[in-house]
């Protein structure tokens, strides 16, 4: 994950920057089931998060409380592009 996690910066930032393994070190390997839910409504994100294979989605709930999708990401596992 880390190497990947490297890549990507290094790719949207077009050089190495200064300082990225202490960067890197404080990220941690988390894996997630099917489903499971990484954030409830009224918690505030304390983490950021980076999707190395699988799908991440974000739903909001309207005032009639239907359930809207708002952001769908999906990366496969694979080489880096």
């Amino acid at each position: 994950m880390v190497s990947e996690l490297r890549h990507h910066i290094i790719d949207r930032l077009g050089s190495e920057p200064e300082h990225l393994d202490e960067v890197l070190a404080t990220f941690r390997y988390v894996k997630l089931k099917r489903n499971e839910v990484i954030l409830k409504q009224g918690e505030i994100c304390k983490y950021v998060y980076f999707v190395s294979s699988g799908c991440l989605q974000v739903f909001v709930y309207d005032k009639e409380m239907n359930e809207r999708p708002v952001i769908s990401l999906q990366k496969t596992t694979g080489a880096p592009n």
